[in-house]
């Protein structure tokens, strides 16, 4: 079953306690979240892929409009955080194939 709710649908929904500590974040806001998150994740030694950082939103952020496991992945990917690497080093270019709105037709 789809929960295909508007912001206000979603927040009547919700007890007034629930309503309170849930928000729904810009997404660019959300991107850079994410990156705080994993890098602190990171560097304390805890799990920090895309499933443990959705959870994480989710839990502990309050964050009623969740990316996709595969949007987080992208952003991740997108800041240079995968495989344990905690960003671009110096001198790296990171390529532009990571935003969504690109495709190539032929």
């Amino acid at each position: 079953m789809s929960s295909a709710y508007s912001p206000e649908e979603y927040l009547k929904k919700l007890t007034p306690v629930e309503a309170h500590f849930r928000c729904f974040w810009p997404w660019q806001e959300l991107e850079e979240v994410v990156v705080i998150i994993r890098l602190e994740r990171y560097h304390r030694g805890l799990p920090c892929g895309p499933q443990v950082l959705r959870e994480h939103l989710d839990l502990y952020e309050g964050v009623s409009n969740l990316p996709s496991i595969r949007t987080i992945a992208r952003w991740l990917s997108k800041h240079g955080l995968t495989h344990g690497r905690t960003g671009w080093c110096q001198g790296e270019r990171p390529t532009e194939t990571h935003t969504v709105h690109e495709c190539q037709l032929r």
